[in-house]
């Protein structure tokens, strides 16, 4: 397993995810699939700042 700092291009796919998990699992409060341009802005927002893995 190769683990990389995520970046814009790979927002979709987290997104993907994401809302996966809302619709089929307990793993987030959400109870309706967030859109992309949410996951976006909150990419965005943290890249200046922290890591996302």
């Amino acid at each position: 397993m190769i683990i990389r700092k995520a970046n814009i291009d790979d927002i979709e796919r987290i997104n993907d995810i994401y809302n996966q998990a809302v619709l089929n699992t307990t793993a987030t409060i959400d109870t309706e699939p967030r859109p992309l341009e949410y996951h976006k802005n909150g990419l965005r927002r943290i890249m200046t700042d922290m890591l996302f893995l």
